[in-house]
């Protein structure tokens, strides 16, 4: 975990798989210096409403769960706050998902250039069902649109939710630089990539 700003906070959201021993997470850089001081349960409780609003148990293979998320709060390493929000919501798709080292590739977009200023989420196979994925692992142009629109509401939750919630890539140190990490770099939308990926550490 990158070292976290006061005033900004690391959202870990989980899911697992059945037959699965190791759980699966996504992880996003959140802003509240704005807001009217929020706990780290009330932002972890926020996250997981915002995303299953977005990703309900209809859009999940019901091998998949999606078990909550956890907020640790600046500044980091050793200090800051942290809090669960334990969920349980079991997927009911009933198609069969790609194997668990696919995964759902999405971009993390900001308004600056460079490497350092993008991100990237991986989200869970369990949300590609059947003929979602072709044999190069390329979405359907359809289904890329539906998962681009509900990633769409999930940022538009955050941002309009009470704290305001906005999403940004925390940074690390760069090597050879100065002592310390840049400033977080605030996003402005996530995109769906129409090609997925693999995580190579998932399966052996």
């Amino acid at each position: 975990m990158p070292p976290i700003p006061d005033g900004f906070s690391i959202a870990t959201l989980k899911w697992t798989c059945s037959g699965d021993p190791d759980p699966m997470v996504s992880t996003l850089g959140l802003d509240h210096v704005s807001a009217s001081t929020p706990t780290p349960s009330e932002v972890a409780n926020l996250v997981s409403t915002a995303w299953l609003n977005a990703w309900p148990a209809s859009t999940l293979s019901n091998l998949y769960t999606f078990t909550g998320t956890t907020v640790t709060f600046g500044p980091q390493p050793g200090t800051g706050a942290s809090a669960d929000d334990i969920e349980a919501s079991v997927g009911t798709r009933l198609s069969v998902p790609p194997a668990s080292n696919t995964a759902l590739l999405v971009k993390k977009v900001t308004a600056l250039g460079g490497r350092a200023n993008r991100g990237r989420m991986y989200l869970p196979g369990g949300y590609l069902g059947e003929g979602t994925v072709d044999q190069n692992g390329f979405l359907t142009t359809a289904d890329r649109a539906i998962f681009q629109a509900k990633m769409d509401a999930f940022f538009s939750a955050l941002v309009a939710s009470a704290p305001t919630l906005v999403p940004h890539i925390i940074h690390t140190g760069v090597s050879g630089g100065p002592v310390g990490a840049p400033p977080p770099t605030a996003m402005t939308s996530f995109a769906v990539q129409l090609q997925v990926a693999t995580q190579r550490r998932r399966m052996r």
